[in-house]
């Protein structure tokens, strides 16, 4: 670990770790943002792409055909049915799922909506005349089996396949859609407004996944010079002043370079002044924590092992902080003593003489004297 001697080394890694903790904090803050924002717009995707599934079967729904039967003096029954495999009912168990899994991001995510396109589906009722015979639209008639013009065959009745619903013509709408490299999907929706919105909500949520992750704050030393708590953080290191709040006008316009100077410019610098040392200290190997064994920190890879090291190095200094105000003591202790020695010594002495020596002076016998107190006491 970091000896008691690198106090030095440890100090300029304040302000960074202080730096990297705030930029933690706001990424937290950030995936939280993202997260608040885009549980809508997946609800809302979620919600279109089913009625867009629901949608899409209904427009492909078809009565079936039937050729007819001849009308006789007994009675005739047709069931109008849908076709087989054109039920209108949908069989996507999750067509959301089926779209995220088709889907890639753009490759400009935060210019999406310019660069994506939608082709609007709308589904509405077919609404051709019952004897338009040459629409798509299912029909039943009793002029023949082929429900054809200039059929006459009143003794025929019969149904004609096709549709009850329909595509409207396509529009495009160039400010929303899928984006370029994306698999096509088809939009059926009742509406161009409900296309629309889902579409807003797909390109809302690519934008805002390319963007999962980053931070609003550039976490990099050697590109945070004009980060303001960076610069207090280093001007309280620098002056010693460490209950500092703000910087003194007079040192504002050169903390940046001090900063620079003290992290470097380039990520090569800050390797050479900081990371570098920091990834080459000695740290006891897990199978000896004696510390007779040793390895680079920069090769402990395993988290729990890291979290380890940290609590022992912890548990280090504050043993050796203790140890230091100890000795401290001892020290004093020892110098008092010696003190009281000096002041027992045979011989007059002047009251100016026993000050010096820090003694008190006994005028009666005119002599110095221990001084009393709690502080010879210790």
């Amino acid at each position: 670990m970091i000896s008691a001697s690198d106090a030095g080394f440890q100090a300029r890694l304040v302000p960074i770790v202080n730096l990297y903790e705030r930029c933690s904090l706001r990424l937290e803050e950030t995936k939280k943002q993202f997260r608040d924002r885009t549980s809508n717009l997946i609800i809302d995707l979620a919600q279109g792409t089913g009625a867009a599934a629901a949608l899409e079967a209904m427009a492909a729904m078809q009565i079936d055909t039937d050729v007819g039967k001849t009308i006789s003096a007994a009675n005739k029954f047709i069931k109008i049915k849908p076709a087989a495999g054109k039920t209108g009912i949908p069989t996507k168990y999750c067509p959301l799922s089926e779209y995220i899994k088709q889907a890639q991001l753009p490759a400009k995510a935060a210019a999406a909506r310019t660069e994506w396109k939608l082709d609007l589906k709308t589904v509405e009722q077919d609404t051709a005349a019952a004897s338009d015979h040459t629409s798509t639209a299912a029909m039943c008639c009793a002029a023949g089996a082929s429900c054809g013009e200039g059929s006459s065959d009143a003794a025929q009745l019969a149904v004609k396949g096709g549709k009850l619903f329909k595509s409207a013509t396509s529009a495009t709408d160039k400010t929303v859609g899928r984006p370029a490299g994306k698999t096509s999907k088809h939009w059926a929706t009742a509406t161009k407004q409900m296309a629309e919105q889902i579409a807003h909500a797909d390109a809302d949520i690519a934008t805002a996944l390319a963007q999962t992750g980053v931070s609003d704050t550039n976490c990099n030393p050697w590109q945070s010079h004009s980060d303001a708590e960076l610069q207090l953080d280093v001007y309280r290191l620098i002056y010693k002043k460490p209950t500092a709040t703000k910087i003194p006008t007079a040192e504002a316009t050169s903390i940046g370079q001090k900063v620079k100077e003290m992290y470097g410019s380039t990520e090569a610098e800050f390797d050479n002044s900081i990371w570098n040392s920091v990834k080459s200290i000695q740290v006891p190997k897990k199978e000896d924590p004696s510390g007779g064994k040793t390895q680079e920190l920069k090769d402990v890879t395993d988290r729990n092992r890291l979290n380890d090291l940290i609590q022992t190095s912890r548990s280090r200094t504050s043993v050796e902080e203790v140890q230091k105000v100890e000795d401290a003591k001892s020290t004093m202790r020892k110098k008092k003593l010696e003190a009281q020695k000096e002041c027992e010594k045979n011989g007059t002495k002047t009251a100016a003489e026993c000050t010096k020596l820090g003694c008190d002076h006994d005028a009666e016998n005119n002599v110095c004297k221990p001084k009393t107190g709690s502080e010879n006491t210790q």
